[in-house]
Formats: C-alpha cells, structure tokens, sequence
C-alpha cells in the first residue's frame, strides 16, 4: 500500500467563487483517500462558513492573519505547516497571489512546492509599469514551483507562452465536482422562494467584479422579458461592484425581477430553481460554476472567451456569444426562454458532458499522481511521505 503524503494547501484569498470551491473539493478529496492534509487561509469573516464546512470533513484548517508584512507569529506558524508537508500546494486565485508565502515556502527548502494557477488578473493598474512589474511577480512565482497546474489546456499553453514556465512543468487538470449534490438537489423540492411564478428563471453565480461582466446581463434583462415576461434573474455571490449593479438594476426598474442573493452555500438547490446559467465574464479558465450547472442539467450562454469553450459545446450544451455584447447575451437567453424542449436537451446534454470528462475522482486522481511522482523525482523508489524525522 502506498504510503500517504502530508499535504498542506494555502490560499490568501478574502472571498468565496469556483477556485475556492475547487480547494474545497481537492482538499476534501484527498483526505478522504487518508492523505494528512492541511488547508492555510485568512481569518476574513466572509471564509467562515467555507472553513467550517472543510473542517466538518475532518481537514485541517488554520486561519491566519494573512496580510502582509504578516505578523512574526504567523510566519512562525506557515513555517512550521511547510515544514511539516511533503508538498505544498498553492492555490493562486490571482496570478500574483500568495507571493509572500511563496518566498517563505522556498526558505523552508523541504516541502516540494506545487500550485495551480489561475492566469487573470482582477485589477489591472491604470500604469503600465505597474502591470509589467505584476506581471514579473507572477513569472517569478511560477518559476518558484515545481509544477504549476492549469485548468484548460488554453491556460497550459498560456503558463508556458507568456509566464516562461518550462513545458515539463506546466499541466493542466479541467476542474470537477462530484454530482451527488446536485442530484440531491433536483430530487428536493425547489425553494419556492427563489422560483415564485417565473415560467424561466436565469441564474449568475460569480464574485461581483469587473471581470465577471454581470452589468451585461442587467442590461440584456429588460430584452429577455419581452420574450418572457415572466422570467426572473437570481445573482448569486457578492463583491466590490454590487453597489454598483444594485443602483444600475434599479434605474432601469428591475425591482423584483433581479435579485441579489449574496453568497450562499447551497448553490445545488438554486441552480436545481433555474432553467439557464449565464456567464457573461470578459475573461474565464473552465469555470467551476459552468461544469455546476451542467452537473445540474442546465444549459449555459457564456462568453466565447479562454478556456470556456473546453466546457461549453456550442448548440449542443450551451450558447457562446460575444463578451461584453448584451444584445447577443439577451437574443441566447432569449431563445431558451421561447424554447423549452431546446433547453432540457442542452441540460441532458452538459450532464452527460460532466459525467463524462469532468468527474471528480479523475481530478483528484490526476493531483494526487502528480504529487507523488514529484515524490518519486525527489527521492527514487519512495511513492509516499518524505523522511518523517526531518518534518518533524
């Protein structure tokens, strides 16, 4: 039998969307598989529930203040859980994230380092120097890792062309989930509180920021209704910009159509509410709410955009329009919401796709086989913990 691999994954991020669903599942899944596995994360309130529901699954969890410069007892406390691990593994929500504890991971020396990256940046500076000098920081940090992992194979190609991560090192492993939930959820009965008597109900889920293109959707909204009048928008998530959506909703007389929901920790049972799920982002990896909805046998419209189309079959389980084009957005939905037959079978559709190619044992398996073949590099003949003396 194999022996297990101490694990220790760190995040810095200060708000919940796909990546730190995805950390929930990876980490989740290999203690299941008896790995001894350790997730770092930030005190921030908005994390507690995430944290808590991790550490029901019996992982390890330690909140830190995580805002540098740190404080000299938690660089004591991250020292002491890399020293502790045979890998780390960083789950880098932006490309400059966790920069600090990067440095600190390679002082430590002992624990290979291994993280998977996500290429886009949420905030790009106005100067241009600033942006090379961001850019620079996440080439340094991807040279830092052993292995940097990707979730498309249009991001793979993106570590090596542009952040100069050498081909050997650069992978790529689409996201997955496990369905169990969301069968469960489709089997429950639907919260009439998020359906009422809207004949069509269209979902976002997303951190609302720029990126993630949600004024779009509010402004194809009004378009829709005339196909539909009926048709209601939920918008899962929350972030800098909701003010902001909340006033533009509002101005164009949305009240009681649109409704902001904020974060919740049951997305199986609203998306088993809808009939679509929209994406109108400006730039995506393979998003881990797409592969959601589709888990959920709803069709997609999304924006044509990076890694998107490695999930979305255009006609066959979804629609791919244009960024930032609210017409072409509101004639997709629009169209959905006149053809009913269409939309179940783009539903029947995505969940035999998900079914297919993004299940979460393939994932986990393909995460758990690159952590020990490093092992393997490391030490020849050794497929599991690294010299236990040593660690501790």
């Amino acid at each position: 039998m194999s022996e297990p691999i101490r694990l220790t994954f760190f995040t810095d991020t200060t708000a919940i969307g796909g990546a730190e669903r995805f950390l929930e599942r990876l980490a989740i899944g290999l203690r299941e598989r008896n790995h001894p596995t350790t997730v770092i994360c930030p005190t921030d309130e908005v994390l507690d529930c995430w944290a808590q529901d991790i550490a029901a699954r019996h992982v390890r969890v330690a909140r830190l203040t995580l805002r540098p410069p740190f404080p000299p007892a938690t660089v004591r406390r991250i020292y002491q859980h890399f020293r502790w691990a045979d890998v780390v593994h960083f789950n880098l929500t932006d490309p400059n994230g966790c920069a600090p504890a990067v440095l600190l991971a390679s002082l430590a020396r002992r624990p290979l380092l291994t993280g998977t990256q996500n290429l886009l940046f949420e905030k790009l500076s106005s100067s241009p120097w600033k942006n090379r000098l961001r850019f620079a920081q996440a080439r340094w940090i991807c040279r830092r890792l052993r292995r940097v992992v990707s979730f498309s194979n249009w991001s793979r190609q993106l570590l090596v062309e542009s952040y100069g991560v050498p081909p050997a090192a650069a992978a790529f492993a689409y996201p997955s989930l496990d369905t169990a939930a969301f069968d469960a959820a489709a089997s429950a009965d639907r919260p009439p509180d998020l359906r009422a008597d809207s004949r069509f109900v269209v979902c976002m889920v997303g951190v609302m920021n720029r990126r993630k293109g949600h004024q779009y959707l509010i402004e194809a909204a009004p378009s829709i209704l005339q196909a539909e009048p009926s048709a209601r928008f939920l918008l899962v998530g929350d972030g800098e910009l909701r003010p902001s959506l909340e006033r533009q909703a509002e101005a164009a007389r949305l009240n009681g159509r649109v409704r902001f929901l904020g974060y919740r920790n049951d997305v199986p049972a609203v998306l088993a509410a809808s009939d679509a799920l929209v994406l109108p982002s400006f730039a995506e990896d393979v998003p881990l709410v797409i592969l959601e909805a589709m888990a959920a046998g709803l069709p997609v419209v999304a924006s044509d955009v990076g890694g998107v189309g490695e999930a979305v079959v255009h006609g066959v389980t979804g629609l791919l329009v244009p960024p930032g084009d609210a017409r072409a957005l509101a004639e997709a939905i629009a169209g959905l919401a006149r053809d009913p037959d269409l939309t179940r079978r783009m539903g029947r559709e995505g969940r035999r796709r998900v079914e297919t190619t993004f299940s979460l044992p393939r994932e986990i398996d393909a995460y758990e086989e690159m952590f020990r073949s490093l092992l393997a590099e490391e030490r020849p003949g050794h497929s599991g913990c690294l010299d236990r003396k040593a660690a501790a």
